[in-house]
């Protein structure tokens, strides 16, 4: 129960029936996963509001700047509060990435692939080659998982230029790999990419902005589905961002299996 709780907050509770110890134990241990759900569920509706009552403030400030003078001032506060209402965005849809509700849903994830790919090509110009097949749909949030894995395509397409996906399936996995052919992450930086608001645009493309949201974002999906998000560099060069989906539980204690080699 433990370890289904560390996948998932919102798994099913003990079962209170048997001995007076045992009932005794899941009874706290229930009380005590409600309270962790409780304190989440009201730290994330916290910063979610503020987030969102910082736009009112945001569009009285754009009012005022347009009475300011010269040009050149209205430009500067303009440029600054774009920013601010472009982060206040990105923090929200931090927020909705690490919250899933309701119950899930099966995913067909090859269509899902596949209409990304499409859209990202239709608004870049950019082909994305799509290798390996789903098996089956996977039980899973279809808005989130959409989320994760299109700021991992527009990741490998902002900063590689070129990307590929590959899709692996077997009965207790789903694993899907963005490939890009960039420079990669600095490695003292791998370790904290996933971290919400940690740049490294000096080591991938100082001139493409951004918030350092995405793979904050798609880091949170993974973790609300039980899987984890690994990036690794290749020696060649370029970036793997390699998304774990399980498809059964895994037993208590076991290490993932490591990344297989992708792309022969």
């Amino acid at each position: 129960a433990a370890d289904a709780l560390g996948q998932d907050l919102h798994s099913p509770p003990l079962d209170t029936s048997g001995p007076r110890e045992v009932r005794q134990a899941a009874q706290a241990f229930n009380a005590m996963q409600r309270r962790i759900a409780d304190s989440v569920a009201e730290r994330t509706r916290f910063l979610a509001a503020v987030s969102h009552d910082l736009r009112s403030p945001i569009t009285r400030l754009r009012l005022r700047t347009e009475m300011l003078e010269p040009e050149a001032l209205r430009a500067k506060f303009r440029a600054d509060l774009q920013e601010m209402e472009s982060m206040v965005t990105a923090t929200l849809d931090v927020l909705r990435g690490a919250d899933t509700p309701g119950p899930r849903q099966s995913v067909d994830i090859d269509a899902l692939v596949g209409s990304l790919v499409q859209d990202l090509h239709e608004s870049t110009g950019v082909a994305i080659a799509v290798h390996g097949a789903a098996q089956a749909p996977l039980p899973g949030y279809a808005q989130s998982l959409r989320r994760c894995l299109q700021n991992l395509l527009e990741n490998a397409q902002r900063y590689g230029e070129a990307a590929q996906v590959r899709i692996e399936d077997t009965p207790r996995q789903l694993r899907i790999t963005v490939r890009d052919s960039g420079p990669g992450i600095p490695p003292e930086a791998l370790a904290h990419v996933l971290e919400p608001f940690y740049r490294v645009e000096h080591s991938r493309n100082a001139q493409l902005g951004g918030f350092g949201l995405g793979l904050s974002i798609a880091d949170a999906v993974a973790r609300a589905h039980g899987g984890q998000l690994q990036l690794h560099n290749r020696a060649e060069g370029g970036l793997d961002a390699v998304l774990r989906l399980p498809r059964a539980p895994a037993a208590a204690g076991a290490s993932p299996p490591p990344a297989p080699s992708l792309f022969r």
